[in-house]
């Protein structure tokens, strides 16, 4: 299996940082997927991906993800 370089995710975390400060909140959606795509064991990915589909009243998608953060997480804990 190959593994993406880590500087495709770093670029889409930034990314989806980008498009929060710009209000583009489906953007910045498909920017943190892209990322905890790039990097599934990203803990930070999981997370800024549940806020971003919380965001988007996507609730049952966003429980998931804070659900797949929260053994790594207490902060994906709280948000449960």
């Amino acid at each position: 299996v190959r593994r993406k370089p880590p500087l495709l995710f770093k670029a889409y975390m930034a990314l989806g940082a980008g498009y929060g400060q710009a209000n583009d909140l489906k953007q910045q959606e498909d920017a943190y997927h892209r990322a905890a795509s790039a990097e599934p064991g990203s803990t930070a990915a999981r997370l800024a991906w549940a806020e971003a589909l919380a965001k988007l009243n996507r609730t049952a998608e966003a429980a998931a993800e804070f659900k797949a953060a929260a053994p790594n997480s207490p902060a994906a804990r709280t948000r449960l």
